[in-house]
Protein backbone atom coordinates (compact mmCIF):
# COMPACT_ATOMS: atom_id res chain seq x y z
CA UNK A 1 0.00 0.00 0.00
CA UNK A 2 3.02 2.40 0.55
CA UNK A 3 4.33 1.76 -2.77
CA UNK A 4 1.28 3.64 -4.01
CA UNK A 5 2.38 6.72 -2.38
CA UNK A 6 5.05 7.56 -4.27
CA UNK A 7 5.18 9.73 -7.18
CA UNK A 8 7.32 7.16 -9.11
CA UNK A 9 4.48 4.79 -9.43
CA UNK A 10 1.73 7.09 -10.52
CA UNK A 11 1.38 10.72 -11.39
CA UNK A 12 -0.28 12.90 -8.21
CA UNK A 13 -3.29 13.86 -10.73
CA UNK A 14 -3.77 10.09 -10.65
CA UNK A 15 -3.41 9.81 -6.92
CA UNK A 16 -6.24 12.03 -6.21
CA UNK A 17 -8.27 10.80 -8.85
CA UNK A 18 -8.39 7.23 -7.07
CA UNK A 19 -8.26 9.01 -3.63
CA UNK A 20 -11.48 10.57 -4.85
CA UNK A 21 -12.82 7.41 -5.94
CA UNK A 22 -12.60 5.61 -2.75
CA UNK A 23 -13.96 8.27 -1.00
CA UNK A 24 -10.43 9.01 0.76
CA UNK A 25 -10.17 12.84 -0.38
CA UNK A 26 -13.65 14.51 -0.24
CA UNK A 27 -14.82 16.43 -3.33
CA UNK A 28 -15.02 19.66 -1.21
CA UNK A 29 -11.25 18.89 -0.16
CA UNK A 30 -9.61 18.44 -3.83
CA UNK A 31 -6.76 20.67 -4.64
CA UNK A 32 -7.52 23.50 -7.06
CA UNK A 33 -5.67 22.25 -9.79
CA UNK A 34 -7.47 19.30 -9.96
CA UNK A 35 -10.32 20.66 -12.50
CA UNK A 36 -7.95 22.43 -14.76
CA UNK A 37 -5.57 19.77 -15.05
CA UNK A 38 -9.06 17.16 -15.72
CA UNK A 39 -10.13 20.13 -18.71
CA UNK A 40 -6.61 20.51 -19.88
CA UNK A 41 -4.79 17.08 -19.59
CA UNK A 42 -0.82 17.41 -20.56
CA UNK A 43 0.37 15.72 -24.02
CA UNK A 44 2.71 13.50 -22.17
CA UNK A 45 1.63 12.56 -18.41
CA UNK A 46 4.70 14.33 -16.53
CA UNK A 47 5.65 10.49 -14.43
CA UNK A 48 8.84 10.15 -12.97
CA UNK A 49 9.96 7.30 -15.36
CA UNK A 50 9.33 9.21 -18.41
CA UNK A 51 12.25 8.98 -20.20
CA UNK A 52 14.36 12.26 -20.51
CA UNK A 53 13.92 14.15 -23.87
CA UNK A 54 17.33 13.86 -26.78
CA UNK A 55 16.59 17.41 -27.55
CA UNK A 56 20.01 19.30 -28.12
CA UNK A 57 20.39 22.37 -26.72
CA UNK A 58 21.31 25.31 -29.23
CA UNK A 59 24.39 27.61 -28.57
CA UNK A 60 23.08 30.75 -27.34
CA UNK A 61 26.39 32.36 -27.34
CA UNK A 62 26.85 35.22 -29.32
CA UNK A 63 30.50 36.28 -30.77
CA UNK A 64 29.78 39.80 -29.40
CA UNK A 65 29.06 38.00 -25.77
CA UNK A 66 33.02 37.19 -25.50
CA UNK A 67 33.99 40.82 -26.08
CA UNK A 68 30.92 42.03 -23.70
CA UNK A 69 32.19 40.04 -20.94
CA UNK A 70 35.95 41.05 -21.75
CA UNK A 71 34.66 44.67 -21.57
CA UNK A 72 32.97 44.45 -18.33
CA UNK A 73 36.16 42.56 -17.08
CA UNK A 74 38.12 45.22 -18.09
CA UNK A 75 36.04 48.79 -18.06
CA UNK A 76 34.64 50.19 -15.19
CA UNK A 77 31.35 50.64 -16.94
CA UNK A 78 29.43 53.82 -15.58
CA UNK A 79 26.27 53.82 -17.62
CA UNK A 80 22.94 54.44 -16.52
CA UNK A 81 20.30 52.50 -19.12
CA UNK A 82 16.88 54.27 -19.42
CA UNK A 83 14.74 51.28 -21.22
CA UNK A 84 12.02 53.42 -22.09
CA UNK A 85 14.72 54.86 -24.69
CA UNK A 86 15.50 52.21 -26.91
CA UNK A 87 17.04 54.43 -29.72
CA UNK A 88 19.91 55.65 -27.09
CA UNK A 89 23.09 52.87 -27.27
CA UNK A 90 24.75 52.31 -23.83
CA UNK A 91 28.89 52.60 -23.63
CA UNK A 92 29.29 48.68 -23.88
CA UNK A 93 27.06 48.26 -27.42
CA UNK A 94 29.03 51.46 -28.95
CA UNK A 95 32.29 49.73 -28.19
CA UNK A 96 31.37 46.20 -29.92
CA UNK A 97 30.02 47.96 -32.93
CA UNK A 98 33.36 50.00 -33.02
CA UNK A 99 35.28 46.73 -32.09
CA UNK A 100 33.36 45.03 -35.14
CA UNK A 101 34.28 48.04 -37.65
CA UNK A 102 37.75 47.70 -36.34
CA UNK A 103 38.07 43.76 -37.03
CA UNK A 104 36.96 44.10 -40.59
CA UNK A 105 39.41 46.44 -41.55
CA UNK A 106 42.72 45.03 -40.27
CA UNK A 107 41.74 41.53 -39.23
CA UNK A 108 45.36 40.96 -38.39
CA UNK A 109 45.72 42.88 -35.64
CA UNK A 110 46.74 40.92 -32.33
CA UNK A 111 45.47 43.46 -29.77
CA UNK A 112 41.59 44.67 -31.23
CA UNK A 113 40.53 45.22 -27.58
CA UNK A 114 43.34 47.78 -26.69
CA UNK A 115 42.75 49.50 -30.29
CA UNK A 116 38.85 49.59 -29.38
CA UNK A 117 39.47 51.39 -26.58
CA UNK A 118 42.00 54.15 -28.47
CA UNK A 119 39.44 54.30 -30.94
CA UNK A 120 36.64 55.39 -28.58
CA UNK A 121 38.54 57.02 -26.55
CA UNK A 122 39.56 59.45 -29.78
CA UNK A 123 35.65 59.70 -30.47
CA UNK A 124 35.10 61.66 -26.98
CA UNK A 125 33.67 58.73 -25.25
CA UNK A 126 35.65 58.47 -22.12
CA UNK A 127 36.61 54.67 -20.94
CA UNK A 128 37.74 53.79 -17.36
CA UNK A 129 39.64 50.73 -16.49
CA UNK A 130 39.24 49.10 -13.32
CA UNK A 131 42.84 49.73 -12.66
CA UNK A 132 42.19 53.17 -12.87
CA UNK A 133 39.55 53.23 -11.10
CA UNK A 134 41.18 51.29 -8.22
CA UNK A 135 43.98 54.32 -8.37
CA UNK A 136 41.41 56.48 -7.38
CA UNK A 137 39.85 54.65 -4.97
CA UNK A 138 42.75 54.08 -3.12
CA UNK A 139 43.94 58.28 -3.58
CA UNK A 140 40.45 59.24 -2.01
CA UNK A 141 40.55 56.40 0.50
CA UNK A 142 41.76 58.74 3.49
CA UNK A 143 41.02 62.08 2.51
CA UNK A 144 36.97 63.12 2.12
CA UNK A 145 35.36 62.30 -1.24
CA UNK A 146 34.95 65.68 -3.62
CA UNK A 147 31.64 65.08 -4.51
CA UNK A 148 30.35 64.35 -0.83
CA UNK A 149 28.60 67.50 -0.01
CA UNK A 150 29.53 69.16 3.50
CA UNK A 151 27.80 68.29 6.69
CA UNK A 152 26.06 70.98 9.15
CA UNK A 153 24.37 71.06 12.00
CA UNK A 154 21.40 72.52 13.01
CA UNK A 155 22.79 75.37 14.74
CA UNK A 156 25.46 76.02 12.05
CA UNK A 157 22.26 76.77 9.65
CA UNK A 158 20.06 78.38 12.13
CA UNK A 159 22.56 79.62 14.46
CA UNK A 160 20.92 81.48 17.54
CA UNK A 161 17.41 80.30 16.05
CA UNK A 162 17.38 76.75 16.79
CA UNK A 163 16.17 75.86 20.02
CA UNK A 164 15.47 72.18 21.68
CA UNK A 165 12.96 71.45 24.03
CA UNK A 166 15.20 70.35 26.83
CA UNK A 167 16.42 74.09 27.07
CA UNK A 168 12.69 75.40 27.16
CA UNK A 169 12.15 73.38 29.98
CA UNK A 170 15.18 74.47 31.90
CA UNK A 171 13.91 77.58 32.09
CA UNK A 172 11.59 79.18 34.49
CA UNK A 173 7.39 78.35 34.37
CA UNK A 174 7.07 82.36 33.09
CA UNK A 175 9.33 82.23 29.96
CA UNK A 176 8.19 78.54 28.80
CA UNK A 177 6.68 77.85 25.18
CA UNK A 178 3.62 75.47 25.11
CA UNK A 179 4.67 72.74 22.35
CA UNK A 180 2.40 74.46 19.88
CA UNK A 181 4.38 77.51 19.73
CA UNK A 182 7.75 75.39 19.59
CA UNK A 183 6.39 73.46 17.01
CA UNK A 184 5.31 76.64 14.88
CA UNK A 185 8.52 78.15 15.62
CA UNK A 186 10.53 75.00 14.06
CA UNK A 187 8.37 75.18 10.85
CA UNK A 188 9.14 78.32 10.19
CA UNK A 189 12.91 78.04 10.49
CA UNK A 190 12.71 74.97 8.26
CA UNK A 191 10.05 76.91 6.05
CA UNK A 192 12.79 79.92 5.29
CA UNK A 193 16.19 79.06 3.14
CA UNK A 194 18.96 78.52 5.38
CA UNK A 195 22.21 81.11 5.46
CA UNK A 196 25.47 80.17 5.05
Amino acid sequence: MAGSRTERIRSIFQRCQRLMGAGGLPESEKPLWYDVYAAFPPKVEPLYKRPVPTKVVRNILYPEDLIRAKYFKEIYDTDLVDLRNEQETTTSQKFIDKYFELRENDRNNPDLFAATVEALKDDGIKLTTWQEREKVTQIYKGTEHPSRKPSYTAEEVFGELTITREKQSAGSKDNKMDDMEIDNLAADLFDSKPKL
